[in-house]
């Protein structure tokens, strides 16, 4: 969970960058209400983590079925084109390559 991000952000909270898509909960788990406080208090967590940048993008973000798809809507959203450009414009302070592991987190 973020606890274990929470521990790793002591080090290298500077080069973190957090993109939270948010879809609908109510309706995709409505029937299990424990699960849906879960998930959201996950997502407060997840927020909450100290990091460089934290962005938000709508919930159609998670809905690109191929590669393809997804590259035109990261050219095409507003959205996704500003998070894209602020994204490009962090790493261009940092002329060495970073050789540490990232993490991509889906729930």
């Amino acid at each position: 969970g973020y606890g274990h991000l929470r521990r790793l952000t002591k080090q290298n909270h500077e080069v973190l960058n957090i993109i939270v898509v948010e879809g609908d909960l109510e309706k995709t788990h409505s029937a299990d209400d424990k699960l849906l406080r879960k998930i959201k208090g996950m997502a407060q967590g997840w927020r909450k983590v100290k990091c460089n940048m934290l962005f938000d993008l709508p919930k159609d973000a998670a809905n690109q079925t191929d590669v393809d798809t997804t590259l035109r809507y990261l050219r095409t959203n507003d959205s996704a084109k500003t998070v894209m450009e602020k994204l490009k414009a962090s790493s261009k302070n940092n002329d060495q390559q970073d050789e540490r592991p990232g993490l991509i987190v889906y729930f």
